[in-house]
């Protein structure tokens, strides 16, 4: 298997040269797999000659995973999206054995997260059905092989593919099976920041090795480079920082403390004040400095806290935290970024176990420029940012200031 990230700023063309790959290639099978059924059609429509397929319920008979099946078995080229891409069963991983597919990875994906169990049923799970290793990996007791019962048969199935880890003997992480990666020829990621990323350090955590490339254009060619060595993309990000204006900072000192606009922050019932005096900062900064139209307003915070913060000439703007490569947000010209991001402690520690250190700045720092992406700088239009959180804004500062 041969893994090529090709890492660069949004906008810079990594879907461009897949689909000029794609187009170029002959007697090749692809599986193109992106996080929104519109880029599906996109991909369709601009890769028209190599007839791409979207697994479909009507022709699976009420299932996309049996049309995906199908699909394989038949050799053609498939696009869809990231959930059906992480659901996929043994049978589906055995017909891609027999074929040589190779993935384009559009954006990375949710590979490790926690796994959700009532607190009875992990009880009875974590006691009487698993064995947990020193370093928290898990396998399926002996004694239980031939368990065939309704309760747990995904969970056994899991552990058979050693998708399973157990923190402080309390929390179940759930990782996707390596091992389907290692069913492609070839694996591509686009994306941004790759070494930020939680799917970097589980590339790491399995010692999966990996080509670090990046987009560079010259008279409208789109080619491979060195990651560090496009022109193309530190003349982008050099025109962020002339079309991007960042709040004053008279709007900004709600957030001065290193852990303001964390989630523990806005779990505090002592900062209801601050909380308070965030909305109205933001509906200031909207109505006051930014003076732009309620649909041109696009704001987030935690999916928990968005009542919080909720207000006039803003509220149907928000745009989920975790929002990236969707291109329904771009009229945005004003955004406010009301959040200090941290990885869960639990994924820090998993990874701790193989001697692997999360940088959280460079993390929060990807997913908020994922975030910033999706409103009209993207179109390379001037918009107006609020950052509130001192540690946010400065990580965003640096990142201009630092990349040309």
């Amino acid at each position: 298997m041969e893994v090529n990230v090709i890492d660069g700023i949004m906008g810079v063309g990594k879907t461009t040269y897949a689909i000029d790959m794609i187009n170029s290639s002959d007697n090749i099978n692809y599986i193109y797999i992106t996080p929104f059924l519109d880029e599906c059609e996109r991909i369709r429509e601009k890769c028209s000659s190599k007839s791409f397929y979207e697994p479909s319920v009507k022709r699976g008979k009420g299932s996309k995973g049996r049309d995906l099946k199908s699909l394989i078995k038949s050799g053609k080229n498939i696009v869809s999206t990231h959930s059906l891409f992480k659901n996929m069963d043994n049978i589906t991983r055995e017909l891609l054995e027999e074929r040589e597919y190779i993935l384009i990875l559009d954006e990375v994906m949710d590979v490790v997260e926690e796994y959700k169990l009532k607190k009875d049923d992990y009880d009875v799970f974590r006691n009487e059905f698993i064995d947990v290793h020193p370093d928290g990996t898990v396998t399926w007791k002996e004694e239980k092989k031939n368990y065939r019962g309704d309760k747990f048969m995904t969970e056994k199935i899991m552990c058979e593919h050693g998708s399973f880890v157990v923190i402080d003997q309390t929390v179940l992480m759930w990782k996707f099976p390596v091992e389907v990666f290692k069913l492609f020829k070839k694996v591509y990621i686009l994306t941004y920041l790759f070494d930020a990323q939680i799917q970097k350090y589980y590339f790491d955590y399995y010692n999966i090795k990996y080509n670090y490339k990046s987009i560079d254009r010259i008279d409208n060619v789109y080619s491979l480079v060195e990651k560090g060595n496009s022109k193309f993309e530190k003349n982008k990000i050099k025109q962020v920082s002339e079309l991007i204006e960042l709040c004053p900072d008279k709007y900004n000192k709600i957030g001065d403390e290193e852990y303001s606009l964390t989630v523990s922050w806005f779990k505090n019932e002592k900062n209801y004040k601050k909380i308070t005096e965030l909305k109205k900062n933001i509906f200031n900064y909207f109505k006051n400095q930014c003076g732009t139209k309620t649909n041109e307003n696009g704001w987030t915070t935690f999916r928990d806290y968005k009542s919080d913060l909720s207000g006039k000439g803003y509220t149907k703007g928000f745009i989920p935290i975790n929002m990236r490569a969707s291109n329904d947000f771009q009229n945005k010209k004003s955004m406010a970024y009301a959040a200090n991001r941290f990885i869960n402690p639990y994924l820090v520690k998993m990874f701790s176990y193989k001697g692997i250190k999360i940088n959280q700045d460079k993390w929060a720092l990807s997913e908020m420029l994922q975030w910033i992406w999706r409103g009209c700088i993207r179109k390379n239009e001037p918009m107006k940012l609020y950052i509130p959180s001192k540690r946010m804004r400065e990580l965003f500062e640096e990142w201009i200031n630092s990349e040309f």
